[in-house]
């Protein structure tokens, strides 16, 4: 009888994929490579050095770490190149680093330059995500498309957990997409939600994925290939309900002259903007030039100026011009005047005066922009504009926030843990499974 229980056991943990008995911890590096660094606390703190199995007790007070010397130094007290590590009496007041107060024990050891701290902050996983949520979704969202977000960031943080090992850390506190400040970013109706899908993550071939996201992608997600350049068989592209999002639509003006300050600054002295080469978009029932991936985004464009021409990838230009996506189109804007003057003059050609003339602009008239769609002129007149029109928030990839917000208030009455919908929509051929 006991063989085939765990036979049984064996065969649901082969079918399982990934198993846990509990929630593991995860190491979050909230600071990274800076000289020092200050810990705090209410109650007291007690400091041991794990390899020599030295304690410290200290008072409730401000301590000061740094790493003078290329050791971790205490104040005045130097620890070579030990790991210190702070904890709290359970159920004791929260330690702070740099005045941000944070749940778990701190780690601090000198960073893989050997120069610079890294202050690790160790806490379970479930309470990590309390933070990280907090900070990413409003608490007004519907409670299936916070769900969906906590298990998403659930599924990204544990894909990542030992990655970094070597380095005493798994994450830093702001990369990945997720944002970590500790107690101050926490809500107790998302604590509720984290507490309620504890342990559900998204799964791939039995192994948990990377579950990125991103606040909304304008009608449409993308590829991992036109955003990576590598194929990840669950982030591809599909219909996002994100219609009700603040950037859905938006517009971002710049005249000519910023455009060319900021390629200057990073290096690219494109010296007076004379055009930009760019398909249009023109919806998704057309075909893309080959300057956009299959779902319409900027995949690469071309600035051209008096000191040369660039070839940019559509993240530089939303980086550089700082646009919220790639998901954009070109206009160049002049203003018309509603008049113009002209000379009047007698039959000796001699000016004898001016008479003011309205301009019509004829609605049918061709100009250079029907004959080449991709070629946008710049003159850099005064009150000239070059307009990127676009679409969504972020990256495109994965998890859409805003459509998950659209998805859960249009859910099925009665629908139980549609989160789980929302989830495999947005991450095709996936799994939602509870690992422990």
């Amino acid at each position: 009888m006991k063989k085939l229980l765990l036979l049984v056991t064996l065969l649901l943990c082969i079918n399982c994929g990934v198993v846990m008995a509990s929630s593991p911890d995860i190491a979050v590096a909230v600071v990274h490579g800076q000289f020092a660094a200050e810990l705090s606390c209410e109650d007291e703190l007690t400091v041991r050095v794990p390899n020599t199995g030295e304690e410290i007790v200290l008072k409730p007070d401000r301590y000061f770490v740094n790493a003078e010397g290329g050791t971790v130094n205490l104040g005045a007290q130097k620890f070579g190149s030990q790991t210190l590590r702070f904890t709290v009496k359970e159920n004791g007041k929260p330690i702070e680093v740099n005045k941000k107060a944070y749940r778990g024990s701190f780690e601090v050891r000198i960073a893989a330059d050997g120069k610079t701290l890294d202050v690790v902050n160790v806490l379970p996983l479930e309470q990590y995500l309390y933070s990280v949520v907090g900070e990413e979704i409003p608490v007004i969202f519907p409670d299936e498309a916070i769900k969906a977000q906590v298990v998403a960031a659930r599924s990204l943080a544990y894909n990542r957990l030992g990655n970094r090992s070597r380095l005493g850390y798994d994450l830093k506190a702001s990369e990945e997409g997720q944002d970590y400040y500790g107690l101050a970013t926490e809500k107790q109706a998302i604590n509720k939600l984290v507490d309620v899908t504890a342990g559900m993550i998204v799964t791939y071939n039995g192994q948990p994925i990377e579950a990125v996201y991103h606040q909304s992608g304008g009608g449409q997600t993308e590829n991992s290939s036109d955003v990576w350049g590598r194929y990840v068989p669950y982030l591809r592209s599909v219909k996002d309900y994100d219609w009700d999002a603040p950037m859905y639509n938006w517009e971002k003006a710049l005249p000519a002259s910023e455009i060319e300050r900021r390629l200057s600054t990073r290096g690219y002295a494109v010296g007076k903007l004379e055009s930009i080469r760019l398909s249009p978009l023109e919806g998704s029932s057309k075909m893309f030039g080959n300057d956009r991936t299959a779902s319409g985004r900027v995949q690469e464009m071309i600035f051209s100026g008096s000191g040369g021409t660039f070839l940019f990838t559509g993240q530089q230009v939303q980086e550089i011009l700082g646009l919220n996506s790639t998901f954009f189109e070109v206009e160049v804007n002049r203003p018309v005047p509603n008049s113009i003057e002209i000379p009047i003059e007698n039959p000796y050609g001699i000016e004898i005066g001016r008479k003011e003339v309205p301009i019509k602009v004829s609605e049918r008239s061709i100009s250079f922009k029907d004959i080449l769609k991709d070629l946008h002129f710049v003159s850099g007149e005064k009150g000239e504009m070059v307009t990127f029109k676009g679409r969504g928030q972020g990256t495109g990839l994965g998890l859409s926030q805003w459509g998950a917000r659209g998805m859960a208030n249009n859910a099925p009455s009665r629908s139980r843990d549609y989160y789980k919908e929302i989830l495999t929509h947005y991450y095709t051929n996936t799994r939602v499974e509870k690992i422990y």
